[in-house]
């Protein structure tokens, strides 16, 4: 039983050959075991360089320094020129709204904005009064209206100054009688273009601006007619 194994008070008891296999066995084992431990000790080397390496990059980069060969900047310094550049930018777009507000006050590009809503919606310009498109529509619309008054007046006008004219050439050719008549018909006409002159003059003098004014301004608007003369009927 002490060679081959076998029990002994009903416990296995292994031989000397199974235990010296064991032995062997376990032997290799260790043997393994070294050779993984002196492998182990090589990584922690190469490790531990490894790291090395890294903390020496991490302190380049905190701190400045050189990278094969290049001169890195630390963080401080990195920070310190991103800051100086945010505060030049800030500077600078300061300045171009400094600028852009001179030119448009050399430009007249306010007051140009104001004169066009003015002119879209009304409101005063320097002190002025300026009415919105609507009124200005409206007192041109107004103003067409007197003007083809005086137009029609300005027609008549000239029909009872023809008409009289005629009266004038009948009195040499007619006689007291037909004068009588055409002159008390070229009194009537001319009163009556007389009585729509003075509508019309009315009318002109309600008529002082086409396109709207303030309320205590001044204005004047002048019509000029050109009809023929009156000549004496042959």
């Amino acid at each position: 039983a002490l060679i081959d194994g076998g029990e002994l008070q009903n416990q296995r008891i292994p031989g000397l050959k199974e235990t010296a296999a064991g032995a062997l066995l376990m032997a290799d084992e260790v043997q393994g075991a070294r050779g993984s431990v002196h492998a182990l000790n090589l990584n922690m080397d190469g490790m531990l360089t490894s790291l090395s390496d890294m903390q020496t990059a991490v302190d380049i980069l905190a701190q400045g320094g050189e990278i094969k060969g290049r001169a890195v900047p630390g963080l401080d310094t990195a920070g310190t020129g991103l800051q100086s550049l945010a505060e030049g930018l800030n500077t600078m777009k300061t300045s171009v709204n400094s600028f852009m507000g001179q030119v448009g006050e050399i430009m007249g590009l306010g007051v140009l904005r104001d004169a066009i809503s003015a002119m879209f919606n009304g409101g005063e310009i320097q002190g002025q009064t300026i009415p919105d498109f609507n009124t200005m529509i409206t007192g041109l619309k107004a103003a067409q209206a007197g003007v083809a008054a005086v137009l029609d007046g300005s027609k008549q006008l000239s029909k009872g100054q023809l008409q009289l004219s005629e009266g004038f050439g009948r009195i040499r050719a007619e006689g007291i009688v037909p004068i009588r008549t055409a002159v008390k018909e070229g009194v009537e006409e001319l009163t009556r273009q007389n009585a729509a002159m003075g509508i019309m003059a009315r009318k002109m003098e309600s008529y002082d601006t086409f396109a709207g004014k303030p309320q205590e301004a001044l204005g004047e608007v002048r019509f000029m007619f050109r009809i023929p003369a009156t000549k004496p009927k042959p």
